[in-house]
């Protein structure tokens, strides 16, 4: 069976356990949104969303709060699990078992859950999908294809997943990505229909990879002329030490370059 790999978005990064947020209906009208650190018979010590990456602690006092909304945590700890069913095309087994886990985790957290129903209901799902996997099946156009369909059909399949990545790259806008695994597809499935029918998809690509190639090359030199005019606004240790990471950069590039065309990528 040929290897497949597809890089999928992991929604379930971040899904783990949070403390609940409780939104505050202050006096004045305004409404203050954090989770309780503490609090004392006069004022609640709150940790409130700054931004998204900053958090900081806010003191109020209870007798300005008007009213105070609990958020139930097992229904904003569904929401994070909730995007995992349906499951796109192509997932391996791991990622079959990552999502897996953080459907298993949901339950063990929340046993009382309103939602554990349908969270069992999803995790059976996920793990009938992961069987097939695991037995050699794949997942195409949203079907699951059982292992004696694939054996039969093989070489179809590859090349529509082989069509599938390339549709994908070129969605995500990596453009050379694309024509990579388009260059592996030519070599490999010329002759069927999915090589047909990513053609003119690909045709495009080619065309805007070379306008912005094109665009790229124009201000070479410009970029050029203004790093060299950096380096010599350096100390003299700055400029040692970023000529020295530009010369290692220089020399990878040259030796994916070259691994490249000995590989007539």
């Amino acid at each position: 069976m040929k290897i497949r790999h597809l890089f999928h978005t992991c929604l379930f990064l971040g899904l783990s356990a949070t403390l609940s947020a409780d939104t505050f209906q202050m006096k004045d009208g305004s409404t203050i949104e954090g989770h309780v650190l503490r609090e004392d018979d006069v004022s609640y010590v709150l940790e409130v969303q700054v931004t998204k990456s900053i958090k900081d602690e806010r003191t109020i006092a209870k007798a300005d709060v008007r009213s105070i909304e609990r958020e139930q945590a097992d229904l904003k700890a569904f929401e994070a699990i909730q995007p995992l069913l349906p499951t796109p095309d192509l997932l391996t087994a791991d990622e079959y078992g990552q999502r897996i886990r953080a459907v298993e985790k949901f339950l063990s957290d929340h046993r009382g859950s309103s939602r554990s129903k349908i969270a069992r209901e999803m995790l059976a799902k996920l793990k009938s999908e992961a069987n097939e996997v695991l037995a050699g099946g794949i997942k195409m156009n949203g079907k699951i294809v059982p292992p004696a369909d694939y054996r039969a059909n093989a070489y179809e399949i590859d090349a529509r997943i082989q069509e599938a990545r390339i549709r994908a790259l070129i969605k995500g806008g990596n453009l050379l990505g694309a024509l990579r695994n388009f260059s592996e597809m030519d070599r490999d499935f010329r002759n069927t229909t999915a090589h047909q029918e990513v053609l003119p998809l690909v045709t495009q690509a080619i065309n805007s990879y070379l306008a912005e190639v094109s665009q790229t090359l124009a201000g070479f030199d410009a970029r050029m002329r203004e790093r060299q005019v950096g380096l010599e606004r350096m100390s003299s240790a700055d400029r040692v030490s970023t000529e020295a990471a530009i010369k290692e950069e220089t020399a990878e590039l040259e030796a994916r370059l070259k691994a490249e065309k000995d590989g007539k990528v």
